[in-house]
C-alpha cells in the first residue's frame, strides 16, 4: 500500500494558522453568507462608479 501524503503537512504553518483562527471564528459564530458579501460588493462598486 502507498503511503499518501496529507495535505495539512504540505502547508505553511502560517496557512495552518489563518485555516484554524476561521475555523474558530466559524465557531464563533462571525459568519458572512456569500450572498451578503456580493450584495456589499455590487454596492461599493455601484457607489464607486456614480
Amino acid at each position: 500500500m502507498d503511503e499518501k501524503n496529507d495535505w495539512w503537512d504540505e502547508i505553511s504553518d502560517e496557512q495552518k494558522e489563518a485555516i484554524d483562527k476561521a475555523l474558530t471564528e466559524a465557531e464563533e459564530g462571525k459568519l458572512r453568507s456569500h450572498e451578503s458579501v456580493i450584495k456589499e460588493l455590487l454596492e461599493r462598486l455601484k457607489n464607486k462608479s456614480s
